[in-house]
């Protein structure tokens, strides 16, 4: 069994969850007042976000190590992409909306990159032996 130290997926994917993490305290802790909202979608702000996260985490063990990093990644990205257009430079008055999509597009997201990297190493596993 290899050491956790030396994996290097396992080393970015906890990485990439501190970034979250953060991000999402962040978001929550900094602008609550300014949102000014009710308790359940205060619950949905600060469950919601976590939901890819998780889902990568069971998918890390169970599938596919290289594709829920990438998924986490690009997660990740897309977060930060939504909290600069909403809170940074927002463009409209729909910006706020982005919270409530992007951690459902990230679901997707983390999905679409362990079917895509399962899929591919599958492919390439059968022809090379």
């Amino acid at each position: 069994m290899q050491d956790s130290t030396r994996n290097p997926y396992i080393v970015l994917l906890s990485f990439f969850y501190l970034a979250a993490s953060l991000l999402h305290f962040y978001t929550i802790y900094q602008h609550l007042e300014m949102l000014s909202l009710s308790f359940p979608f205060i619950f949905y702000l600060f469950i919601l976000p976590f939901t890819p996260y998780l889902l990568s985490a069971v998918l890390f063990r169970q599938s596919s190590r290289l594709g829920a990093t990438l998924g986490v990644g690009l997660s990740l990205a897309l977060d930060s992409v939504a909290y600069y257009e909403t809170f940074i430079d927002p463009q409209n008055s729909t910006a706020a909306l982005s919270l409530i999509t992007t951690p459902v597009v990230n679901i997707f997201i983390v999905l679409i990159a362990v079917l895509i990297v399962r899929s591919t190493t599958g492919v390439y596993t059968r022809f090379r032996g």
